[in-house]
């Protein structure tokens, strides 16, 4: 079992990294607090996802995009961008 170690007169308490790795744990996240009994139970805040509706819908899209196959090819220079633009595919990713 993993252990944890509790630090400073704040009591920060270290989550092992095999543990902050199964949960998905990042830096900045919320995780709830409470005890059962004699057990001190840290949960993942289901709710992290909800705070940025922006980025969810532009991830969404994105996906929606690859799955359409509506990806384009690397470019070294702005001018291969500018001619790729030109041609039938560029043409699909012009913004009108």
């Amino acid at each position: 079992m993993a252990k944890m170690r509790v630090r400073g007169d704040k009591l920060t308490v270290t989550i092992p990294e095999a543990i902050r790795d199964e949960i998905a744990a990042l830096d900045g996240d919320e995780i709830d607090v409470s005890a059962e009994g004699d057990r001190i139970v840290l949960t993942p805040k289901d709710d992290l996802a909800e705070g940025h509706p922006e980025i969810d819908a532009a991830l969404a899209e994105a996906l929606e995009d690859e799955r359409a196959g509506r990806i384009s090819p690397a470019f070294d220079t702005m001018e291969e961008l500018e001619a790729w633009f030109k041609t039938p595919d560029g043409k699909k990713f012009r913004r009108k």
